[in-house]
């Protein structure tokens, strides 16, 4: 039973929660549209901050 309610619940929340993932990529797509170079920078830079 409590399986069973634990899936329902899930199922209730996986539409928003795509939905959320996809605006999100989305956001991602037009961000780097508008300033590829800056993310590949910045990218770098994090990556050196982390050694």
């Amino acid at each position: 039973m409590e399986t069973q309610e634990e899936l329902a619940y899930l199922e209730q929340k996986l539409p928003r929660l795509r939905a959320r993932l996809s605006c999100l990529q989305q956001l991602y797509r037009d961000l780097q549209q508008k300033t590829p170079e800056d993310f590949d920078e910045e990218d770098k830079v994090s990556d050196k901050e982390g050694e």
